[in-house]
């Protein structure tokens, strides 16, 4: 059977019109607080469970846990003599160069080209191209 939305609204205002028996109501309100009074009687069960499990666990902690022994003071400890301190104190001398057996680098100079000017540095790897327009400036 198919139903349609005015069909189906008519149906649920006259069961809404409709007052149940009062046997199926306490029917029905019977069994809702039987339940009830069960889920009530559950949780003190077990709180009184964890509780308890807990005091084992406490007990057997305490009964299993050596018992404490003081520890025997340990003697005073004895210092050594400090070192002697050395005879004589060396000097450090640092040996530098000197100024005419130095070979003095070759000066890198700049390098003319047609539009750049090539600058050499230190490093092989690495030559810097300068630019140099038609009338002279520099970029």
């Amino acid at each position: 059977m198919t139903w349609k939305d005015g069909e189906l609204d008519s149906a649920f205002s006259e069961l809404r019109a409709e007052d149940p028996p009062a046997a199926a109501m306490a029917a029905v309100r019977a069994r809702v607080l039987e339940q009830v009074a069960r889920r009530k009687r559950v949780w003190p069960k077990i709180w009184i469970a964890l509780a308890g499990a807990a005091a084992v666990v406490v007990l057997a902690i305490t009964v299993r846990s050596p018992a404490w022994e003081p520890v025997a003071s340990l003697p005073a400890p004895v210092l050594a003599a400090p070192p002697a301190p050395p005879d004589a104190v060396v000097a450090r001398h640092v040996m530098r160069t000197p100024a005419h057996l130095v070979t003095p680098r070759p000066v890198r100079r700049a390098v003319m080209s047609d539009e750049f000017v090539h600058l050499m540095t230190d490093d092989p790897d690495v030559v810097i191209l300068w630019a140099v327009d038609s009338k002279g400036d520099t970029e």
